[in-house]
């Protein structure tokens, strides 16, 4: 079942009965796991999700993700998670916020981590 955060786009998945993976992808918010309202603010919501402290006990293949001209998700905060997180890779492409459109290779290497295919 997919579960998406609200800091930046978090998908588990199940891939072939491999196990969980979990994707980072910078540049995304909002709460996904139920319909917005009117009143959704994906800034309000940032302001008081923080699970910053937590980051050290996944135990999962971990892949963060951004664009490196990104003013919104700066490469700062995206080092500071990989930091945190025990063996996750880090990667920047080329772009800022909206990377996934501005570098071809992102798509690609997104979708090699996903099918445990990652170099």
């Amino acid at each position: 079942m997919p579960f998406v955060s609200v800091r930046d786009l978090q998908m588990y998945y199940e891939i072939r009965g491999t196990g969980q993976r979990l994707l980072s992808i910078s540049g995304t918010g909002g709460d996904l796991r139920r319909l917005p309202t009117i009143f959704d603010s994906p800034l309000e919501a940032r302001a008081a999700h923080d699970t910053y402290n937590r980051l050290s006990q996944l135990d999962i293949p971990v892949y963060i993700c951004g664009g490196l001209y990104d003013g919104i998700s700066p490469p700062a905060n995206l080092e500071a998670m990989h930091k945190q997180i025990p063996g996750a890779y880090l990667e920047f492409f080329k772009g800022g916020h909206r990377f996934l459109y501005q570098d071809p290779q992102a798509f690609k290497q997104i979708i090699a981590f996903l099918q445990d295919k990652f170099d």
